[in-house]
């Protein structure tokens, strides 16, 4: 299982350039229902776009009716147990939306597509 994290999650449906060589083989070769998504990205692309910091060709609201309409990713709820896990992490990142993706990718045992190095210095299983 692969979760891709929010920017890899976004280059990957808006903008493809910015993914790199082997974040984008991993992704297009992957199975259906094989990628991962945390819900807690669809809320950052959201924000940033509402913010003027990202641009949307329509609302988020679009852009995650396309998301669930695609075979090959499934969008996982934050649940109040990964809630529990993001606050007890032995981690000093603040980032909340991070924690949270790191809580998902260490739930699912998934490998974690992120350019992030903070990130990738935390969790062991990081690939870009």
């Amino acid at each position: 299982m692969i979760l891709l994290d929010t920017c890899a999650l976004y280059w990957w449906t808006l903008a493809p350039e910015g993914l790199s060589p082997l974040a984008y083989k991993r992704i297009t070769d992957s199975k259906p229902d094989s990628l991962l998504v945390s819900s807690i990205s669809i809320w950052e692309i959201g924000w940033k776009a509402k913010q003027g910091k990202l641009p949307l060709p329509g609302s988020i609201t679009e852009y995650l009716q396309r998301l669930e309409s695609t075979q090959q990713i499934k969008i996982l709820p934050v649940t109040s147990s990964l809630w529990t896990r993001v606050v007890e992490m032995d981690w000093t990142h603040r980032d909340p939306a991070d924690r949270t993706i790191v809580a998902t990718a260490e739930q699912e045992k998934a490998t974690l597509l992120t350019e992030d190095s903070v990130i990738q210095k935390f969790y062991p299983r990081c690939e870009w």
